[in-house]
């Protein structure tokens, strides 16, 4: 199968909205109703297959994600495989186990009109990031309340989002090395950055 950003013609950057319109305008062309070519309906199959991959955005994404991975036949791809991964460890105490995980507390601080929100991103264990959520979530409590209007309606969201663990770090992804053994993902954490094995 080509490549489904060559069939489309249509760049690796492009939006979904240009890669829509790129293929209903390659549809219209080489569609074995309106296109004499005896090679209308293989051309056709082509574009339905390449948009399949790339007009889903999570299939588009762990289609770019294989095609970032080095191919095992370059020359220096056994070195890049054998470099060590950073060890990942709670930022907090220290520890190193399954439960880390990187996430986004919330909290507000206000004084009459002035509300200011903030976060803090890391990766923390599961005690450790209890602790952080309790921790927030008073601070955002004690100051959190005294801006109007906007000061009690951030202190109890940011409440509300420490109270479910945090939030998840959108700035993860998933790299899979091509025996599909190995999964690594990075995680990034205020410039941090933190490497898993699975």
């Amino acid at each position: 199968m080509r490549c489904p950003y060559t069939v489309l013609g249509v760049s690796r950057t492009a939006s979904q909205s240009e890669i829509r319109i790129a293929y209903l305008h390659l549809l219209q062309i080489h569609h074995p109703d309106h296109s004499s070519d005896p090679r209308a309906s293989s051309m056709t199959a082509e574009i339905v297959s390449a948009y399949a991959v790339l007009g889903d955005p999570a299939k588009r994404a762990s289609y770019d994600a294989e095609q970032a991975m080095p191919d095992p036949a370059q020359p220096g791809f056994k070195e890049a495989a054998r470099s060590p991964l950073p060890e990942v460890t709670c930022i907090r105490c220290g520890v190193q186990n399954s439960t880390l995980r990187s996430a986004i507390f919330y909290w507000v601080m206000s004084f009459v009109i002035v509300t200011q929100r903030h976060t803090r991103t890391a990766v923390w264990c599961d005690k450790c990031r209890f602790k952080e959520a309790v921790k927030w979530s008073l601070i955002s409590g004690g100051i959190g309340w005294f801006g109007f209007p906007w000061g009690p309606i951030y202190a109890c969201q940011a409440m509300f989002h420490n109270a479910a663990g945090g939030k998840k770090n959108t700035e993860v992804c998933t790299l899979r090395k091509p025996n599909k053994k190995l999964v690594i993902i990075v995680l990034q954490a205020e410039g941090n950055t933190a490497c898993r094995k699975y």
